[in-house]
């Protein structure tokens, strides 16, 4: 899935019986299109526990969280 403004990545984290159905995540990694020059510049994180009512991340005020802290080795 490349190139559209709005596309969106679906993955599951399955917990292995210890956090009561909830894991933390504590990363996320992106890699920028192999060829050519285009990478992910922010993107937005959403989480549910019944894969049916949906929460975004939000900052201290409560503002849905924009990630657009990346770096390049």
């Amino acid at each position: 899935m490349y190139g559209a403004v709005g596309s969106w990545v679906h993955g599951c984290v399955v917990d292995d019986g210890g956090a009561g159905g909830c894991v933390q995540v504590t990363g996320l990694l992106s890699q920028g299109r192999g060829e050519g020059s285009e990478w992910v510049t922010a993107f937005l994180v959403s989480y549910s526990l019944d894969a049916y009512h949906w929460l975004y991340i939000t900052d201290q005020y409560g503002n849905q969280r924009v990630n657009t802290s990346f770096f390049s080795e």
